[in-house]
């Protein structure tokens, strides 16, 4: 994603790019569009982001838990 983002300034907010993007990895491309288009994990993904929100207090990318150390942000 970074790669095609960043470097190839592709639109990966747009499903076919997604799409393709998946096929190099070996994934199911009508599998995954099939999950894209009806968002198949959508509830899996709300519950994640509950828990990092509310339970685990996580609100910076990254977030490094080490034992009881937690570095935000980036170093």
């Amino acid at each position: 994603m970074f790669t095609a983002f960043f470097q190839e300034e592709q639109d990966i907010g747009k499903i076919e790019i997604l799409v393709n993007l998946a096929g190099k990895l070996g994934l199911d491309q009508e599998k995954f569009k099939e999950a894209l288009e009806t968002r198949k994990y959508k509830n899996a993904h709300q519950q994640a982001l509950q828990h990092v929100y509310n339970e685990a207090n996580i609100q910076a990318v990254p977030t490094f838990i080490i034992g009881k150390t937690e570095l935000q942000g980036a170093r």
